[in-house]
């Protein structure tokens, strides 16, 4: 394992406190966390264990991994304890070089190439916006979580939808939501993002009106 890219030999890097991976195949394409955590899940369910435990923010390509195997993924946000053991069992997940020494060792023993073994993997795209919020987030992800019929579980909400897949989270230090869509292609996944983004936004406003309109009445 190199930790600095060279024609033909693969790099790995580990950023975030050791918690982030990133690297470059052999013909020096760049590698992102959401592609190699989806490698990583495709190992885990060729290996035959059958669950994965992940964040609850980690890309949709996972669960597209695990249904080709009819497996189970269990995200920390929604699933509990369970989740959290299953997490902690698996430092593949959440440790950066023992995700890569997990990729290194399917390497040598498959004979395959880096850039052969993600090409497994579902090719997704991202995009991503913040929702500043002038009302409580709370009542806008509630506001959310009814319209698309859930019940509220864990931190965020995930939905499938359009072809693709929307996941939103209320920030933690500011009045804001996150909101990352995902897709075969950049433009459905910036399609489902600004779609949610814009009605996150309306939602915000109706609120913001209506808590406004309950002060005038006092």
């Amino acid at each position: 394992m190199e930790d600095r890219w060279r024609p033909g030999i693969p790099a790995f890097r580990a950023s975030h406190g050791g918690f982030c991976l990133t690297a470059q195949d052999e013909r020096g394409a760049i590698l992102d966390s959401s592609q190699l955590l989806a490698l990583v899940a495709l190992i885990e369910m060729e290996n035959g264990s059958g669950r994965l435990a992940v964040p609850s923010g980690a890309s949709a390509a996972v669960d597209l991994v695990a249904a080709g195997y009819d497996g189970t993924v269990l995200r920390l946000d929604r699933d509990g304890k369970p989740a959290r053991d299953l997490y902690a069992a698996q430092p593949w997940f959440w440790s950066a070089p023992s995700a890569a020494a997990r990729i290194c060792a399917r390497m040598g023993v498959s004979g395959q190439k880096l850039d052969a073994l993600i090409s497994k993997t579902p090719r997704f795209s991202s995009w991503r916006r913040e929702v500043p919020l002038s009302s409580d987030r709370g009542r806008v992800m509630e506001a959310m979580v009814r319209e698309q019929g859930r019940t509220c579980g864990g931190e965020g909400l995930r939905v499938h939808t359009g072809g693709g897949w929307v996941y939103l989270v209320p920030l933690a230090r500011r009045s804001a939501l996150r909101v990352v869509g995902e897709g075969p292609d950049l433009e459905i996944a910036a399609e489902l993002c600004d779609f949610y983004a814009g009605r996150a936004a309306q939602l915000d406003r109706a609120i913001s009106e209506q808590c406004a309109q309950g002060r005038d009445k006092k």
